[in-house]
């Protein structure tokens, strides 16, 4: 149930500081992409298909939009829908530190995020014993979640001090960037005064 949160969490963290860069009109009276080519036509229920073939990136599988005839807005029952594709984007994340010290004394930890320039990044810090900021709110003001924009040259760097209270082991970060989950990083959690 907490990595359920956790998730939803993220993805309502991504969804408010990214809302501007859809670019999807219900009234817009043609249909185009954006990347790579497209193939189209209609389909067995009368429905206007357009299949988009993404760039040459590696991954890219492009997207479809399924449109039923006079499903628009406007006066004319003619609707079509616009959709850009993009990509998926190299993300590299990297931490600063394999292993830390936790408290305010102890050693700070950052990630830092290569992505698409402006882009929004989150992260969320998830414990040994999956404790995180949403079953310790007062963890929010130390750190170790949060979300931004990465700069015009695509850079993002977030850092924070682990917690007092976080358990000894291994934390798991999750981050969200390029719109997508990226594959979680750990890294150790210790006491104060004990070795890395």
């Amino acid at each position: 149930m907490k990595r359920v949160l956790l998730v939803l969490t993220l993805v309502s963290l991504l969804a408010a500081g990214c809302g501007s860069d859809k670019k999807q009109s219900v009234n817009a009276k043609s249909t185009s992409t954006t990347a790579g080519s497209s193939t189209g036509g209609t389909d067995a229920n009368g429905n206007t298909t357009t299949t988009a073939k993404g760039s040459k990136a590696k991954g890219s599988k492009g997207s479809t939009t399924t449109v039923k005839p006079g499903s628009g807005t406007d006066s004319g029952g003619t609707g079509s829908t616009t959709t850009t594709t993009k990509a998926p984007f190299p993300v590299v994340m990297k931490l600063d530190k394999e292993c830390v010290r936790k408290g305010a004394t102890g050693d700070a930890q950052a990630l830092n995020v290569t992505t698409r320039p402006d882009d929004t990044v989150a992260y969320s810090t998830e414990y040994a014993d999956h404790s995180n900021e949403l079953s310790h709110p007062q963890w929010q003001k130390v750190g170790g979640s949060g979300y931004g924009k990465a700069s015009t040259d695509g850079k993002y760097r977030a850092e924070w001090h682990v917690p007092d209270d976080a358990p000894d082991g291994t934390a798991t970060l999750h981050v969200i960037a390029d719109g997508r989950i990226q594959p979680p990083i750990t890294f150790k959690v210790v006491g104060l005064t004990a070795h890395c």
